[in-house]
């Protein structure tokens, strides 16, 4: 699903209207979700929530979703329930989400 995944994340930099984003159960990979995490946090200022669960992302990918969560200020839900997310890594961007300024990010893992 990279390929998919990567007209997605283009089509995410020019959009104005979408809102919400649902990609539950699309065998998004690492590579996939890196091309959707760089095009949210650089270029979309519309998206609210993103729905990613059951993909394949797993902690190759906790640095772009990082990134993403620090640099995005639109988004206020992301859900990646079942993927391939360590507990630990799970914790970190919890935590981070709920840190963010001026307002959090509710990550979700269940």
């Amino acid at each position: 699903m990279s390929k998919g995944a990567v007209y997605l994340s283009e089509m995410l930099k020019v959009n104005g209207t979408l809102r919400i984003l649902n990609l539950r159960w699309n065998q998004i990979d690492d590579d996939g979700a890196k091309s959707l995490f760089d095009a949210l946090r650089d270029d979309n200022r519309t998206l609210e929530r993103l729905h990613l669960d059951l993909n394949q992302i797993t902690d190759k990918s906790v640095e772009s979703i990082m990134k993403m969560i620090n640099g995005n200020r639109t988004l206020t839900l992301v859900i990646l329930t079942d993927n391939q997310i360590s507990e630990d890594n799970q914790r970190q961007l919890e935590k981070t989400g709920q840190l963010r300024k001026p307002s959090a990010l509710d990550v979700r893992f269940c």
